[in-house]
């Protein structure tokens, strides 16, 4: 399997799904398989569209005998199973060989004398889950329709500026390679998120925890090239942080985060990690660069 495509792997674990709908429908599955379909039923309309195509099958099939009633315990077994919809897509964990269908012609002789008279209620909860999904997902529709609308009054509020991995133009080459591999500032990134009223907030990922003794600081550029200290932060083994800057952005050009000492920096030291301009939202909405 190390060897096949992830498509040929999402092509077999379907075949296996649809292997196993007849037994299912049938009640003839272990906990097990019945999990992983009823999962699968949940996620995929095309598997519900199946499962009602057997379950049509059976109740055919059982026009043509006559049926014992289903006890109470059994009818109870099989709607907990049809019930059963609602736990959250999971990946199965390895494929199985299909034994399961050793065990379909017989359930068959099982369904011939019990299921026949019950397979319209089936049927009947299928369609019920069907209109179920349809109202979830007219309600999904609406709450995406709100986030979009959240989400463009966020872009009107703010101004976003990417940081990206800075060299100064007096490191040199070889003190570059190094401080790549020491503070993985090669996929290192960062979003300043600014304000009307001035406060900002700096999100960074992709860097490296320091070793002991090291902390991240950003800084602050003016126009006239001096800095200002805006922040200290580290980051965990993910390489995230969210760090409420210091400091007005207005009439700040750029920012930048560099690696210092943990006892204090004056200025920036030659490690700089990320560094990007500043954008500033008006009061009226408009972005203008510093």
């Amino acid at each position: 399997m190390a060897d096949e495509s992830p498509e040929l792997q999402a092509d077999a674990a379907d075949d296996e799904i649809a292997e196993l709908l007849p037994a299912y429908a049938l009640g003839a599955l272990d906990a097990a398989d019945a999990l992983v379909v009823e999962r699968a039923l949940d996620r995929e309309p095309r598997y519900r569209e199946m499962l009602e195509q057997h379950l049509e099958s059976l109740g055919a099939l059982a026009v043509s005998h006559t049926f014992a009633v289903p006890s109470a315990e059994v009818r109870e077994r099989i709607m907990g199973r049809v019930r059963g919809s609602e736990a959250a897509p999971v990946v199965r964990p390895a494929p199985r060989v299909p034994f399961a269908l050793l065990g379909v012609a017989a359930a068959l002789a099982v369904a011939v004398m019990g299921l026949g008279a019950f397979s319209t209620v089936q049927q009947q909860r299928v369609v019920q889950l069907q209109d179920e999904v349809e109202v979830m997902t007219a309600e999904a529709e609406g709450a995406r329709d709100d986030l979009m609308g959240l989400t463009d009054h966020v872009a009107d509020s703010v101004a976003m500026t990417a940081l990206t991995p800075a060299q100064p133009v007096a490191q040199a080459e070889e003190a570059s390679k190094e401080r790549e591999v020491r503070y993985g500032a090669r996929h290192a990134q960062g979003i300043l998120i600014t304000r009307p009223d001035g406060q900002s907030m700096l999100v960074v990922r992709g860097l490296r925890a320091l070793e002991p003794g090291f902390i991240y600081r950003a800084w602050w550029w003016d126009e006239a090239h001096q800095t200002k200290s805006a922040a200290v932060f580290t980051v965990g083994e993910d390489g995230y942080a969210w760090v409420q800057l210091i400091g007005h952005a207005g009439g700040m050009s750029r920012l930048g985060v560099s690696v210092e000492s943990e006892m204090g920096a004056v200025e920036p030291g030659p490690q700089i990690v990320l560094h990007g301009h500043v954008h500033v939202v008006g009061p009226k909405g408009e972005d203008s660069a510093q």
